[in-house]
């Protein structure tokens, strides 16, 4: 085996790396014969191969300096630095999940204004997960944390887009999971036209919402 051939490395070393490697080949083979719902893409084909490429040369540079956790997350945060500052384009802005997320950010962000003592999120942000599989429906996960003095509480929050088929309507809602249950609370219908969805009715719907979705989360978590 390939493994093997690494000469610095001992036996135990030699034996965690050969597991490691059989999950990950063996994960990559059923993915690529699953139910054609649920295989991969090619991009995402390309990322397990470049996963076990850096694995085979993390093991063959260990004489060189050593990229840390540190460095890696340096480098992640130089990148969104620079992202932030991209101009989306034409297409994109013009896009219903693109309006969405600017709806979705714009209620995030007045949400903390209105309430900067006692609520924070962990992501001033707004990204959606990308999913191949379902092209009108988008999600988006943050974390709503409660400051009360000395305590505080926190609970994560999926804001969702969905998109009907004609793109010409929007179906905003949030969710939390409680307790192996997900609590969905909509937040609003909107009509996609030439101009960005009406963000101040969003920010308004989307508090209101938000304080239901937390009174349902309590709720669930009282029951016995």
């Amino acid at each position: 085996m390939l493994v093997f051939t690494f000469i610095d490395l001992s036996n135990s070393e030699r034996e965690i790396l050969a597991k490691r490697l059989q999950i990950y080949v063996m994960t990559t083979f059923d993915k690529g014969f699953e139910y054609p719902d649920h295989q991969w893409t090619i991009r995402q084909l390309e990322y397990r191969l470049k996963l076990i490429r850096n694995i085979f040369n993390s093991y063959r540079n260990r004489s060189s300096a050593v990229e840390t956790l540190d460095d890696i997350s340096n480098t992640l945060v130089k990148l969104r630095n620079a992202t932030i500052s991209v101009i989306p384009s034409v297409h994109e802005i013009r896009s219903p999940l693109y309006k969405a997320a600017k709806a979705f950010l714009f209620a995030k962000t007045k949400f903390t204004e209105n309430h900067p003592r006692q609520y924070k999120w962990a992501d001033n942000g707004f990204q959606w997960l990308d999913d191949v599989q379902n092209m009108n429906e988008r999600k988006h996960y943050d974390i709503l944390t409660y400051y009360l003095f000395n305590e505080s509480w926190s609970m994560i929050v999926c804001c969702t887009a969905n998109i009907n088929e004609s793109g010409r309507c929007a179906l905003l809602s949030i969710g939390s999971i409680v307790q192996s249950l997900y609590i969905e609370v909509p937040v609003g219908e909107y009509v996609i036209n030439n101009t960005d969805l009406d963000e101040l009715d969003v920010s308004a719907n989307f508090e209101i919402a938000l304080k239901n979705l937390i009174h349902l989360v309590c709720e669930r978590k009282n029951e016995k």
